[in-house]
């Protein structure tokens, strides 16, 4: 039991712990990329702080056992769909049969990835020196709003492109005439309030768009003020996880930002959701 090798392998066997540990237990709060490299890099500075400390290896094989699944973790992050984590709902839309649910599911998994690759990519407001010529993309591009006579978007407030970045997230599987009804919240609401897409209990799956007031005192617009596009259903208190266009939230780099984010908010401040209907799409089976 003395053997420095057994030390070792007992002190790279509680980094990996701890790193697990930890991560399992803020999963659900903090469910992001951010959280995994805070606590990897927290195991592994108090593993390099012993060894400086002790004079030893152990410490420097605890900062190894704990970094190992943040690196890995990392490397294969990407939110996923999950139907485990799906409520069954009576306002669940029906289909005919499973061939239709998978297909929409596939559907729903496309968007998730195009959010989750446009929010990689660090797009904030000019002001902030990420990416923001992108937002372009969204409001004029094909595969966005396709506002091509729009003016450039170049400073904060030129544009009001949360629906855009949810329109472009979905892309070209989705008609052009439906990703337009994104642009806003009204938009919606008036088109798809008195129609299957319409979630009468509020509850998000993934995929869904989802509206929100703008606190928990101010719900006098009814079609809410933001929009997003769900990336989880809420967990057992009622959080919701979501990409986000022109909003503040959690960005790639782990800090908090203003442009595309990763956004964690409670069922409460939801004014409406919508989920689209396979008539949507341009080629529904066809992904």
């Amino acid at each position: 039991m003395d053997s420095p090798y057994t030390l070792y392998g007992i002190s790279a066997t509680l980094g990996l712990c701890s790193n697990l540990v930890l991560d399992k237990l803020l999963e659900k709060k903090f469910p992001s990329k951010a959280r995994i490299l805070t606590i990897g890099f927290a195991n592994a500075s108090l593993g390099v702080g012993s060894t400086l400390y002790l004079k030893n290896y152990n410490g420097f094989a605890y900062a190894l056992g704990a970094s190992i699944p943040t690196i890995l973790r990392t490397l294969t992050y990407s939110p996923s769909l999950s139907r485990s984590t799906r409520p069954s709902s009576p306002s669940r839309i029906r289909f005919e049969d499973d061939q239709t649910l998978q297909a929409y599911d596939a559907h729903v998994q496309l968007a998730l990835d195009r959010a989750h690759q446009e929010w990689e990519r660090n797009v904030t407001e000019r002001s902030q020196g990420g990416d923001w010529q992108r937002i372009n993309e969204y409001i004029k591009g094909l595969d966005g709003l396709s506002r091509t006579s729009a003016n450039d978007y170049v400073n904060d407030g030129d544009f009001a492109w949360c629906g855009a970045f949810v329109a472009f997230a979905w892309g070209p599987q989705v008609k052009l005439d439906i990703r337009k009804k994104m642009s806003a919240c009204s938009n919606m609401y008036n088109a798809w309030r008195n129609t299957p897409r319409y979630i009468e209990n509020k509850i998000p799956q993934p995929g869904d768009i989802v509206t929100v007031f703008p606190n928990d005192h101010d719900r006098s617009h009814a079609p809410g003020t933001h929009l997003m596009l769900a990336a989880s259903a809420p967990d057992e208190n009622g959080f919701f996880e979501s990409y986000d266009g022109n909003s503040k939230g959690l960005g790639p780099n782990g800090h908090n930002i203003e442009g595309v984010v990763y956004r964690n908010r409670h069922i409460s401040r939801i004014a409406n959701v919508y989920r689209l209907l396979p008539e949507d799409f341009e080629d529904f089976y066809l992904v």
